[in-house]
C-alpha cells in the first residue's frame, strides 16, 4: 500500500529531479483524494511536498503557499509549516513576506528540539532579508542574532551560510 508521508520523506534522498517530482505528486495526489484534507497534517504534509518539488512553477508557489496557510490555520503555532513558508518566500525573492514569518521565531525555538543549526538559519535568513531590504536600522540586531545563534550550533552540524555569502556576493556585484 503507498505511504504518502514516507513518500514524502523518501523524496528528500531522491537525487534524479524527475524521479522526486513524481513521488511527491504521488504523495500529493494521494492525499488529495484519501486523506482528511482538512486535518493539520495533511495540509503541512501536502505543502511540504510541494515545497520539495523541484520546478520552479507558479502551480508550485500557489499549492506550497495554500497548503502551508491552511495548515497554519489548523495550528498556527507549528514551527515547521511557519519555517518552510518563510523559506519559500524567501526563495522566491520575496524579503518582506519572509522577514514577517522568520520575525516570528525566538532566537532558540529550534535549541530546544536539538536543532539549533535551524535557528542558525533563521537568523541568517533574517540578516539577508534585511540586507536585500536596505534595513539599515534593525541591521545591527540581525548581525548579532546570526552571530549568536552560530555559537550554540555544534560544529558536525553548522551549516555554512551560503545565503548569507550569496546575499554578500550579490549586493558587492551591484553597489
Amino acid at each position: 500500500m503507498f505511504r504518502p508521508f514516507q513518500a514524502i520523506e523518501d523524496a528528500e534522498c531522491v537525487p534524479d529531479p524527475h524521479v522526486r517530482d513524481r513521488l511527491l505528486e504521488a504523495a500529493i495526489t494521494f492525499l488529495s483524494a484519501q486523506g482528511d484534507v482538512q486535518s493539520f497534517e495533511v495540509q503541512y504534509a501536502m505543502g511540504y511536498a510541494w515545497y520539495q518539488r523541484c520546478a520552479d512553477t507558479k502551480i508550485r508557489s500557489d499549492g506550497v503557499i495554500h497548503h502551508l496557510r491552511n495548515a497554519l490555520q489548523i495550528n498556527p503555532d507549528h514551527k515547521y509549516a511557519l519555517l518552510y513558508l518563510g523559506h519559500h518566500y524567501y526563495d522566491q525573492r520575496q524579503f518582506v513576506e519572509a522577514l514577517d514569518i522568520f520575525s516570528k521565531f525566538q532566537d532558540r525555538d529550534f535549541l530546544t528540539l536539538g536543532q539549533a543549526w535551524r535557528d542558525s538559519k533563521v537568523a541568517e535568513l533574517v540578516l539577508c532579508c534585511r540586507l536585500q531590504l536596505r534595513d539599515q536600522k534593525n541591521l545591527k540586531e540581525a548581525i548579532h542574532r546570526f552571530c549568536e545563534a552560530m555559537t550554540f550550533c555544534d560544529e558536525q552540524m553548522n551549516p555554512a551560510p551560503k545565503e548569507l555569502t550569496e546575499t554578500l556576493m550579490g549586493m558587492s556585484s551591484t553597489d
